[in-house]
């Protein structure tokens, strides 16, 4: 291993530089290009450059930008003899000043040209400039991604293989996987990873061997029940040589039943077995014989034995078969789909080349590529897999070949690959996926289409420049396996290049404390990375390290900072636990630490502490909420930034529900969907009350079908504005907590998709694009990726991954103990053989659980990496927590403190003492007890008042749309709603009473929603039995409340149905549907009407005493509206029939009449049902020839329906009126503006 020393560095051959963190790789990147441009003369188009995102590649064009003009700039100011590696490498450079100015000015003029890529830009580029010689299509389109592509072919071959596959096939496949979905999310990390050797190799022949062993086993055990099959039943029952501890006679009779159906059964499914064979084995039967005894045998009992045996490896057998079955067409099913239709995918890029660089005119290609690339530098070289590597390994194997002159005098034969890739197993495919493609890319594919080739052979061969590939990148920081980065081929490059390995070793981004503490945490093993190949070297700190060090109340803090987390006893702290007093930690400490920055008492340096240095980094979205639902409960505000996608999120479920309404404004269902999405906020009881209000209806109908015309006259963003304009989603959205967050990941979806409406024809192309993403979200498409909700200096909560390459002057790692141990369930196991580093899927090899447990070192190896990044992220103080919680033995900070052995046995006090050790007196770590107390932290600035515009006009404060609830609740605006149930606030859930019925049934809304709802759903004759138990079921489920109100609703609504109404049994059992209308919806014109006329009419004609209560509301007029719960007709009558849930009392008397009256009194029922008559009253004389009131109208029910019992009639739970013909007509009138109003 070598110290890189810059000025002396080699500029040829192929070299690897190991960039810990913080060492300044981008630093050394712009340095080498400026040796390149100064000593070795090259022109900027000469030298590439290849990243893996199109961030990074914008980065490293800007700072070798800056770099070749901070050279310029000193040459020109004559300040050579400067110390520093600038000085050093113009003193070193060839030429004259001017010459070497020269050539400065020309690669800054030429620094638009710069080959600066992300690797998929570099693979286009070659193919297509390279036509000929790769073979590459000219006309072929670029696929963005082939998630959908991949579903659908999985779907197809899900129906191929069942739809017409035998009965016990499909019980097998429905068993095993239930729907295609479940399959496709089995494989979906193999359709792109072909290089994936799949285990066991012969998959399918194996299952065939074994099924067809299963059959015979089969055949034989049926025929040797058929003929001993009393006998064999006899001996399980009552041979005496049998222990009945394990031979019960009930158990033995449930087996013989069981065995008997699975033997005689027409269509078997193979490898499935009876329940309790083993009692038919001849180990169970050995195990359970008597002393003395002999146990019985039999040509049963053997094949019995070998099917039991043979079970489990068929099942195993079967599953991996299909699962290659599977990959493998869907594998070709895609590449036919994309060769149909001239489609290339990002990874085609790769393989594309691989093979064109494989193959016999590969050497001519991998000559003009060195020809126009004499030096290549790879960053971030540990993210790189075998597909990448080999492509570079090809291009740079001959270091010192100078190109033929043209393709025809190229030699024949595939490159040599100079060794470099001896240590990674070649795949048995070439079209598999060799990495993820970032966002934006497309624009960079085609504008490097457009760049033209700017070396040409003569001037190469007139050089004779010898060629270099640089790969640069850190292994300890090689996160990103789940996107197909391979750390194995970064492990084989480093064994063959071991002799030109190179390090840089100095620190320059953490104080010198931190960089001692970060040390000593990752010194603690021999091998803290697990694998060969990835060293840890201490680094060094920069001589500049503790400048502008952390001082907190006038001290300088140890770097390391770690929350004792105690666990109160012998168990283990629990995770729920364990996170909620870790999160409630570092937000006390956070809010503790910006108030003393406040008042002058927390600074970096001069500066305060401000909240946009401290970062605290989660592994997930889930860590993330804990975090910030902590920060936001101490008054901290925070922003979210992670490498999750946009599409991923509620918000693009939300967008999808709201544009499917736009497109389909007639679909009910679809339109029902986008009101209950948060963004436009409709609750059930909202949605209920739209049932109603035919005209609140019809303006939503027709704002989404102004929408739908906007979609289509003027394109997807106009529509979008106007509905957030019109429906007030911003406003909405605002108004919630993380109102900033949702509202960004609403208008970050919006721009995708007004962009992707560009490329696609129609609503239905725009949503089944949406449904795509949402199906398969690309976190690592840097266009998907989420994006910061604020520009505030706020504490930002980041993902390790997106945390990558960012630093932060603090950072928070509160969940260091929480891991995920590796699974060993029925997905296949990703792991790398330890023979030849290959990429290998186990479907279900009899090696499945060693594999397992080679999966697991590789995830503890990635979570070691990944607490290597997190705590390199840091400029002057890590916090941490840590104890005895439960799972934390399998994390990376866990194998670390404390080895192998874990922390199984080991007490508080020995886990102390470990983790102290870290220290070792050196002041490095300060252990804390979690805060106590109460703490917030100080406001933020209020924002300049600004002043609002003063309104001169006029608004009509009088018209109004209003309500029984409105004029009830004094002031006439308020919206109606249906009053399900009447309770005290927050009197929602069921008293505690020890037996379930209609009393002990929860109060409130929702228990009034859920009986409204069942019994406008039921067909009252019909609801009996079955019938009513499936709807009281559906309709618990659907709201929320247990099973076990089961019986207790069904005898509630049976009784509410049968309990006659008056004296002439009259009940609601009798209605039929065709005699009934639910919810009936009404709007009336209201005259101008005031307080004092209603007051007086209830008061002169009402049927209640209203005991000098009256109404109180602003004089109005406008609309009246409501909803009626039931009319029905019977006998020529019509009936107004309202649903009272209210709970009056856990006894039926308390259902009586005076109750009632009391409760109709208090609740204003009586005006309630007084607006309702006067409504159906004007409806039937508007729709019924010659109709009277006094004979027509049959009179109104209030049905409270935890009462109502048939044997007590209308005693009780029925409140009876039906007003006088004056009173309606009065009120008739008075609405209508034909009395006195005021």
């Amino acid at each position: 291993m070598n110290e890189l020393h810059m000025p002396t560095f080699p500029l040829d051959g192929v070299r690897l530089i190991e960039a810990s963190a913080g060492t300044g790789k981008t630093y050394t990147i712009a340095n080498l290009y400026l040796r390149l441009v100064l000593e070795e003369e090259l022109e900027v188009p000469q030298i590439l450059v290849v990243t893996f995102t199109k961030a990074a590649t914008e980065e490293l064009r800007d700072r070798i930008r800056r770099r070749l003009r901070e050279a310029r700039d000193r040459l020109v100011r004559g300040a050579l003899e400067d110390d520093g590696d600038l000085g050093t490498l113009l003193r070193q450079a060839a030429g004259m000043p001017e010459e070497i100015g020269n050539r400065l000015e020309l690669a800054l003029a030429d620094m638009d040209e710069a080959a600066v890529f992300t690797i998929h830009g570099f693979a286009q580029r070659m193919l297509t400039d390279h036509a000929f010689e790769s073979g590459a299509p000219f006309e072929a389109e670029l696929l963005g991604d082939e998630h959908a592509l991949r579903r659908a072919a999985v779907e197809d071959f899900w129906r191929r293989r069942f739809y017409d596959a035998p009965d016990a096939d499909v019980a097998w496949a429905a068993g095993e996987w239930g729907t295609p979905e479940t399959l496709y999310t089995q494989i979906a990390g193999l359709l792109g990873r072909d290089a994936a050797r799949l285990l066991p190799a012969d998959a399918v022949g194996e299952a065939a061997r074994l099924a067809e062993r299963w059959q015979t086993l089969y055949a034989a055990a049926r025929a040797a029940w058929g003929a001993s099959g009393e006998a064999v039943a006899e001996t399980l029952r009552a041979s005496p040589a049998l222990n009945r501890n394990s031979y019960k006679p009930k158990t033995v009779e449930t087996a013989l039943d069981a065995f008997a159906a699975w033997i005689e059964d027409a269509a078997p499914v193979p490898g499935r077995l009876p329940e309790r064979i083993d009692l038919f084995t001849p180990d169970k039967l050995a195990a359970a014989t008597r002393k003395g005894q002999e146990t019985p045998t039999g040509t049963l009992f053997e094949r019995c034995g070998e099917l039991a045996e043979l079970a489990p490896r068929l099942t195993r057998a079967r599953r991996a078969a299909l699962l290659a079955e599977a990959v493998d067409y869907a594998r070709g099913a895609v590449d036919e789909h994309k060769r149909a239709r001239s489609l290339l995918s990002y990874d085609d890029l790769l393989t594309r080349l691989d093979a064109v660089l494989a193959s016999e005119s590969g050497a001519a290609l991998a000559a003009r590529i060195r020809a126009r690339y004499p030096v290549a530098m790879i960053d971030e070289f540990q993210d790189t897999d075998p597909v990448q590597y080999r492509i570079f390994s090809a291009v740079y194997a001959a270091a010192d070949e100078p190109p033929p002159a043209s393709s025809a005098s190229a030699p024949s034969g595939g490159a040599a690959q100079l060794g470099l890739f001896d240590g990674i197993a070649e795949p048995d495919r070439r079209e598999g996926r060799s990495g993820k493609a970032e966002s934006g890319e497309e624009a960079e594919l085609a504008a490097a289409n457009e760049h033209s080739e700017a070396v040409s052979n003569a001037a190469w061969a007139s050089r004779s420049r010898s060629v270099a590939l640089f790969m640069i990148g850190d292994p300890k920081q090689a996160i990103y396996g789940f996107r197909g980065a391979d750390i194995f081929a970064y492990l084989a490059a480093r064994g063959s290049a071991a002799e030109a390995t190179y390090t840089l070793g100095t620190n320059w981004r953490s104080s010198s404390a931190l960089v001692d503490a970060v040390n000593r945490v990752f010194a603690r093993r021999e091998k803290p990375f697990l694998f060969e190949g990835i060293e840890f070297h201490p680094a060094a700190p920069s001589p500049l390290a503790d400048a502008g060090p952390l001082v907190v109340e006038g001290v300088q803090p140890p770097p390391l900072a770690c929350w004792w987390l105690p666990n109160g006893g012998d168990k283990p702290l629990g995770s729920g636990a364990a996170k909620a007093q870790a999160a409630a930690a570092c937000a006390h400490e956070i809010a503790r630490l910006l108030g003393l920055a406040a008042t002058g008492q927390a600074a970096i340096g001069d500066a305060p502490l401000a909240a946009g240095d401290l970062a605290v980094l989660v592994r997930n979205r889930y860590e993330a909420d804990e975090i910030r639902g902590a920060l936001a409960a101490v008054g901290v505000a925070s922003v979210f930034l992670a490498r999750e996608s946009i599409f991923a999120t509620p918000e693009a479920v939300d967008l999808r529900h709201l544009l499917r309404a736009a497109a389909e404004p007639g679909d009910t269902r679809a339109l029902r969907a986008a009101l209950a999405t948060d963004l436009l906020g409709a609750d059930a009881a909202a949605l209920d009350a739209l049932n109603r209000d035919e005209a609140a209806w019809e303006i939503w109908l027709d704002r989404f079908h102004g929408a739908q015309q906007r979609w289509r006259e003027h394109g997807f963003m106009p529509m979008f504005a106007q509905l957030m304009t019109d429906c007030a989603i911003a406003h909405r959205l605002l108004a919630e907590p993380d109102g900033e967050r949702r509202m960004t990941n609403l208008l970050q979806l919006a721009e995708l998709l007004a962009e992707e409406s560009g490329r696609r024809r129609g609503f239905e192309a725009l949503l089944r694009w949406l449904d795509e993403r949402i199906a398969d979200p690309d976190g690592d498409d840097e266009q998907q990726q989420l994006r910061l909700e604020s520009d505030e200096s706020l504490v930002q909560v980041v993902t390790v991954h997106a945390s990558k390459g960012l630093e932060y002057p603090l950072v928070f790692l509160p969940f260091p103990w929480a891991a995920k141990p590796f699974k060993t369930d029925e997905k296949p196991i990703l792991f790398h053989a330890e023979s030849d580093l290959a990429a290998c899927a186990d479907l279900g090899s009899e090696a499945r659980e060693d594999h397992a447990k080679l999966a697991e070192r590789e995830r503890l190896a990635e979570d070691l990496r990944l607490l290597y990044v997190a705590l390199t992220r840091a400029q002057r103080r890590v916090y941490l927590s840590w104890g005895r919680v439960a799972g934390a033995e399998a994390s990376a900070l866990g194998w670390l403190l404390h080895g192998a052995s874990g922390i199984a046995g080991r007490n508080d006090a020995a886990l102390r003492d470990e983790l102290l050790a870290l220290d070792g007196g050196a002041g490095r770590l300060a252990l804390l007890d979690l805060p106590s107390g109460a703490i917030r932290a100080p406001a933020p600035p209020l924002p300049a008042v600004q002043q609002a515009r003063h309104f001169a006009g006029r608004i009509d404060a009088g018209w109004r749309v209003t309500s029984y609830s409105g004029l009830a609740a004094g002031h006439g605006e308020r919206a109606e709603l249906p009053d399900y149930d009447a309770v005290a606030a927050g009197d929602t859930a069921a008293p505690a009473r020890p037996q379930r019925d209609a009393f002990a049934f929860p109060r409130g809304a929702q228990a009034g929603l859920f009986l409204h709802a069942l019994l406008e759903k039921l067909d009252f004759p019909e609801a009996r039995g079955e019938t009513l138990a499936q709807a009281v079921r559906a309709g618990l489920a659907l709201h929320g409340f247990e099973a076990e109100w089961q019986p207790a609703v069904e005898a509630l609504i049976g009784r509410v149905l049968d309990t006659p109404l008056d004296e002439s049994g009259l009940c609601l059992r009798e209605v039929t549907r065709a005699d009934r209308r639910d919810e009936l919806a009404f709007y009336y014109p209201l005259a101008p009407l005031g307080p004092g006329a209603l007051n007086d009419l209830l008061a002169r004609d009402g049927a209640l005493a209203l005991d000098g209560e009256r109404l109180a509301f602003n004089p109005l007029r406008g609309m009246m509206k409501g909803f009626i719960d039931l009319v029905f007709r019977r006998d020529g009558r019509y009936y107004l029939v309202d649903y009272k849930s209210n709970h009056l009392g856990d006894r039926a008397e308390d259902y009586a009449p005076p109750r009632l009256a009391e409760a109709m009194r208090e609740h204003r029922y009586d005006l309630q049902y007084l607006i309702y008559c006067v409504a159906l009253h004007r409806h039937l004389r508007a729709r019924l020839p010659g109709y009277d009131y006094a004979r027509d109208f049959g009179g109104v029910f209030y049905l409270f329906l935890r009462g109502m019992r048939p044997a007590d009639g209308p005693r009780l739970g029925v409140y009876r009126d039906r007003p006088e013909p004056a009173l309606i007509d009065a009120l008739d009138a008075l609405f209508a503006g034909g009395e006195r109003a005021a």
